[in-house]
């Protein structure tokens, strides 16, 4: 796209002491140091680039007057854009302009107004839940520092619901009457408070359409594998702007039961049981799965049963899913492989359905780093138990920036639709989204691109 092209307004600027060519069109607000002939006065928030530069209007977040002594001055405005400042983080910068005629300043204000009005996937009004309680217990302050004045200056209209119980906001969801007024519900707290809330937003959908939903025919990893980052700005700055895409959901079943929605991982034995055995620790704070795998680690005698998946195995040479993805933005599925149903009966250290890749600050690559975020499939990973060694191994393996389990022969990965379990024996506990469930035999299905979240993907380096 031609920066120049559909051009609005164009103005000749000063920006601190050097005189720039500013031009707007309706995608772009374009600043070239080098191309200017009159003078007029333009004044940045940051030095002033050497090289000419645009800024997509996508990435506009606001256009406002400038105030002195409560008034607002009729020669200055400010357009406050967002910008990658390093390695998937953004952040909100500002440009302020100044002129002697404020018949220039409203009509450039007034213009721009106009076409941000026409960025029709931006949330206007947002719910947001925040759970006190959740990842690292700093959902409060992260709403009123954080998302509650970016909002104000985005013009969006913002009603904040505290929770004080589990399970609060998917029956909130179930029984609000207005949910159609508004844009997009939020989530502030773990991995955990994101899966009630998806969990709500379908239930209603499906009593909305008459749909039966029992029919089974902390560490923030949701946010990573969103964003590439646990950055709170960033995943407020993508809100704002609006850019979306379709996520996976699956549904987890217990006999006729739909029990919950998971967006991230649903994992049994060893990390089931971590989750299970740390609930009762969560005064310790996030060191509480660190302490409880460890003695877990130690004493894990394996959990025996059996896993049946309609799905295909694959291999390290697939693709890992990028910003713009190919293989979830196409319409058409795409098997690396034939799918059949398999069934596996092994004494296991821990089994795997992962939504996303499950990466995040201390493991980069994930559980499942070749897993999309909208394909519809799951990647199912399979580890026999082993030798504490080979386990020690397999999950170091697991947090190391560079992945790969060729050679670890008791470690299988497979692509899936839908898995089904039975244990043999001694029952272990589930984990879904940081959530113990105590059903064993659960079903667990892939809903392709169920609902959309605000997210650009991460770009690829």
């Amino acid at each position: 796209m031609n920066p120049q092209s559909n051009r609005i307004l164009i103005n000749i600027h000063n920006t601190v002491g050097k005189t720039a060519y500013y031009y707007l069109s309706q995608k772009w607000l374009v600043v070239d140091p080098c191309s200017a002939t009159m003078e007029l006065a333009v004044s940045s928030s940051f030095k002033s680039p050497p090289e000419k530069f645009s800024i997509p209007i996508t990435d506009v977040i606001a256009v406002r007057s400038v105030y002195k002594k409560s008034q607002p001055d009729p020669k200055k405005f400010q357009v406050i854009y967002s910008k990658p400042s390093k390695k998937n983080v953004w952040r909100p910068r500002v440009l302020k302009f100044r002129h002697s005629d404020p018949d220039l300043v409203i009509q450039w204000v007034q213009t721009m107004q106009s076409v941000l009005n026409k960025l029709v996937d931006r949330p206007k009004r947002i719910l947001m839940f925040v759970n006190p309680y959740g990842g690292r217990k700093n959902g409060v302050k992260i709403c009123e520092n954080y998302a509650r004045p970016l909002f104000e200056v985005a013009g969006v209209e913002l009603t904040v619901v505290v929770t004080k119980r589990r399970n609060e906001i998917r029956d909130t969801l179930l029984e609000m009457d207005d949910l159609d007024k508004l844009d997009a519900v939020v989530c502030v707290g773990g991995d955990g408070t994101a899966s009630e809330a998806f969990t709500g937003l379908v239930l209603r959908e499906c009593r909305l359409r008459g749909i039966n939903a029992d029919d089974p025919g902390s560490t923030d990893t949701t946010s990573y594998c969103l964003h590439g980052t646990t950055d709170t700005i960033t995943a407020l700055l993508h809100i704002i702007m609006g850019v979306s895409l379709g996520l996976d959901l699956t549904s987890v079943h217990y006999e006729n039961r739909l029990l919950q929605m998971c967006s991230n991982v649903v994992s049994y034995g060893f990390l089931g049981d971590i989750i299970y055995h740390s609930e009762k620790l969560r005064w310790m704070g996030p060191t509480r799965y660190e302490y409880v795998g460890a003695k877990k680690l130690l004493r894990n005698g394996g959990y025996k049963g059996t896993v049946t998946f309609l799905g295909h195995a694959i291999n390290e040479n697939e693709t890992k899913c990028y910003e713009n993805c190919n293989r979830c933005g196409s319409s058409e599925d795409h098997p690396s492989g034939v799918n059949k149903w398999s069934s596996i009966s092994s004494n296991f250290f821990l089994l795997a359905g992962a939504n996303i890749s499950c990466a995040g600050t201390k493991n980069p690559h994930g559980l499942a780093p070749y897993c999309h975020l909208g394909d519809g499939y799951l990647n199912v990973l399979l580890v026999h138990h082993t030798s504490l060694y080979q386990r020690l191994r397999t999950l170091q393996r697991m947090s190391q920036s560079t992945y790969s389990l060729a050679d670890l022969p008791h470690v299988e990965v497979y692509r899936g639709k839908e898995f089904r379990f039975k244990a043999d024996g001694a029952p272990g506990r589930w984990n879904c989204d940081g959530e113990p469930i105590l059903d064993t035999d659960i079903c667990v299905k892939v809903h392709r691109q169920l609902i959309n979240v605000y997210s650009r993907g991460i770009p690829e380096s």
